[in-house]
């Protein structure tokens, strides 16, 4: 070992491994949203349960495939541009990610009066993506993630009445991309006792592999052949487990004025099962005249004491002056909530359109609004015995305003929308730190969609 050296302590470690860790995390926007995807839907708010009749409608409700009369091709991109103001690093740039979210296409036959749909469809369930940098004082960081998790559904839908139409969807869930890299440099001086190096470099490497199947019932019920302009839908998503195969590895270099550097290795081999909970959706739509349609959805998703679980092996290593230790070899079995704030994400979204129609087209004019109850915790500091302490406080909610504006010809139509979702908190420093910070997010999602009607 190097003399000159101090041994860095276990504590450390695993306070720098939580901080890290937490970035990673955190900033992913872990949220379980799970909604349908369609640039028409995201200027409603996603308030679209009861609406979609179009060829985004298995992301929605399999049973509204009763309404699509002819077949219909969907693909749906959206783009994300995240904006934070923090206490401590107020330094950190995002760079906007790309994300194509959705292809679909919708298949109908029709049997005299009744209608029997067939489709098949792509779509990105949770996105971790994101991409940061940042310069401050003395360091430099680079954070990119590159992960979502996606699944390809088959779905039927039957119309057993013009009143009433049933549909099923069963799905397969995977991951791309698969990859997360942190590079962190801090070009300083850092004085643990009589010893000090004069950079430090990090390094984690994060890969993921997910897998898992659901299916989802869907209901609707169009009261328009009753003359009244009403729709009522119910879905049902299963409950599920999705798997990972994940793997973590974190490095730390420390570069010393003498030459004889030290480097910190922990590497984590994990299975993660995470236990989704059933989600039931209620929607409604209702439309006033010709042309203006309100609708609103319900989202019930009971996600409180809803767990996920790892079971990991730890490698925990130390190597200087050409010497490797092991400090620690072991395998771990734990279980956590899978919610920091450990509430329900129950949802309401309530969304409105109103269409023009010029001589050569249909041009939607939409605006929507959703409450986002988020994974996180607010927290707060208390005293206890004469001594601030830190404590969880309430959940955290984001809320989100939708626009949107679209286009609808003969073959084909067009639709762009804008949200703007925002929430604030104050947060902890990390796993152990007695510190918090004030956190303002405020996301921009942009989603551009397109349907081609085949015949």
């Amino acid at each position: 070992m190097n003399p000159t050296t101090k041994f860095f302590p276990k504590k450390e470690v695993v306070i720098i491994v939580g901080f890290i860790f937490c970035i990673t995390h955190g900033y992913a926007q872990h949220e379980y949203d799970l909604l349908g995807k369609g640039g028409r839907a995201a200027g409603m708010g996603y308030a679209f349960t009861a609406i979609a009749d179009d060829a985004t409608v298995m992301s929605w409700n399999p049973g509204a495939m009763v309404q699509i009369k002819k077949p219909e091709l969907a693909v749906v991109n959206s783009l994300k541009v995240t904006n934070q103001k923090q206490t401590y690093w107020s330094a950190n740039q995002y760079t906007p990610v790309y994300t194509f979210d959705y292809a679909g296409l919708v298949y109908p036959l029709i049997f005299s009066k009744n209608n029997l749909v067939f489709g098949v469809d792509y779509r990105n369930r949770i996105n971790y993506k994101l991409e940061l940098v940042r310069k401050w004082r003395d360091s430099d960081k680079h954070a990119k993630k590159n992960v979502t998790i996606n699944a390809v559904s088959t779905s039927i839908a039957y119309s057993f009445t013009r009143f009433l139409g049933l549909g099923l969807s069963l799905s397969i869930w995977f991951s791309l991309g698969n990859e997360a890299n942190i590079y962190e440099h801090y070009n300083t001086r850092e004085i643990y006792g009589s010893s000090y190096y004069d950079q430090t470099i990090y390094n984690v490497s994060e890969k993921y592999s997910y897998s898992g199947h659901s299916a989802t019932a869907g209901m609707l019920l169009d009261f328009s052949c009753y003359k009244i302009p009403l729709r009522f839908a119910l879905k049902y998503e299963s409950p599920h487990v999705l798997a990972n195969d994940y793997n973590y590895d974190f490095q730390k270099r420390d570069y010393y004025h003498n030459n004889i550097d030290t480097l910190f290795s922990l590497i984590y081999n994990v299975k993660e099962d995470t236990y989704l909970p059933g989600i039931l959706t209620m929607g409604i739509s209702y439309r006033i005249g010709d042309y203006f349609t309100i609708a609103a959805d319900y989202d019930r998703k009971p996600f409180k004491d809803n767990f996920y679980i790892w079971d990991y092996d730890e490698v925990y290593s130390y190597m200087t002056n050409d010497q490797s230790i092991v400090i620690r070899d072991t395998s771990y079995h734990e279980n956590y909530y899978l919610l920091e704030s450990n509430n329900d994400l129950h949802q309401f979204r309530i969304g409105l359109e109103y269409v023009l129609h010029p001589k050569f087209a249909c041009i939607p004019i939409r605006a929507g609004w959703k409450n986002n109850p988020t994974s996180l915790s607010n927290y707060k500091k208390v005293s206890v015995n004469d001594s601030l302490v830190i404590v969880k406080d309430k959940q955290v909610f984001a809320y989100s305003l939708n626009v949107g504006l679209g286009i609808a010809m003969k073959r084909f139509s067009i639709d762009l929308a804008y949200e703007r979702y925002q929430f604030s908190r104050d947060r902890r420093i990390g796993s152990f730190s007695d510190d918090l910070q004030t956190e303002k997010d405020v996301l921009h999602f942009f989603t551009l969609s397109a349907i081609w009607y085949i015949k």
